[in-house]
């Protein structure tokens, strides 16, 4: 759950379960960018929505956890990513619903998984082919992997809102300080990690991370005098 995207004229609106959800223009290019198969227009295409749809499927569980708790929720997809609009909730129901979008994201995962193997026990040609393998992979990395990346206690990952949530609600005094330098520390350990397996995107993704925590862990400094 991300800070609020404003709204233009290109934003696409539809809703899901009684819940209201606006896409950014800007999270078509984004999915683009990373479904992008110069050779296979249409696997191309479909990869497009295949991202679309995880990421919706991971706000769609924070919006419905915050639902079953009775406060309304909104879904906006923007960017890499999303968000669902909340309110301030109690220590436990924060992390409950900062864990709802990674766990959603895990069943739904997990749901079409039975189906690819049950697709492959019974011989179909679209699941035992390359390209529902490459289909299932891709699938996997956009559920599974963004799920436990999401999980990472940094802010404003879901990890870090958990970290954020925990530590307010039993060290509130210290709140600020320890949620933020523990997302710069996993942040800078994590960016190294990446650097260590030559994985430029999750190192310029981590950099970035540790980079704006710096920045809002100087502003809290100076905020207090």
């Amino acid at each position: 759950m991300l800070r609020a995207v404003s709204e233009t004229g290109f934003d696409l609106h539809f809703s899901i379960f009684g819940i209201p959800v606006r896409v950014h223009p800007l999270h078509w290019l984004t999915a683009l960018y990373i479904a992008w198969t110069p050779s296979e227009p249409i696997m191309t295409l479909v990869k497009v929505l295949c991202v679309v749809v995880s990421i919706l499927i991971h706000e769609l569980g924070h919006a419905l956890c915050l639902r079953y708790f009775h406060y309304p929720s909104e879904i906006v997809l923007h960017g890499f990513g999303g968000y669902a609009t909340s309110t301030r909730l109690s220590t436990w129901r924060s992390v409950l619903v900062s864990f709802a979008g990674p766990f959603a994201q895990i069943v739904f995962w997990s749901f079409l998984l039975i189906i690819w193997i049950v697709a492959l026990a019974n011989r179909l040609q679209w699941a035992d082919s390359t390209i529902g393998d490459d289909l299932m992979l891709f699938l996997t990395f956009t559920n599974v992997g963004w799920a436990i990346l999401n999980l990472m206690p940094i802010l404003p990952l879901d990890g870090g809102r958990i970290v954020e949530a925990i530590v307010n609600g039993y060290l509130p005094r210290f709140a600020p300080v320890l949620t933020l330098r523990t997302s710069i520390l996993a942040a800078a350990l994590l960016a190294y990690a990446a650097y260590q397996i030559d994985d430029r995107w999750l190192l310029f993704m981590f950099i970035y991370l540790c980079f704006t925590n710096m920045l809002e862990h100087n502003e809290y400094d100076r905020s207090r005098g």
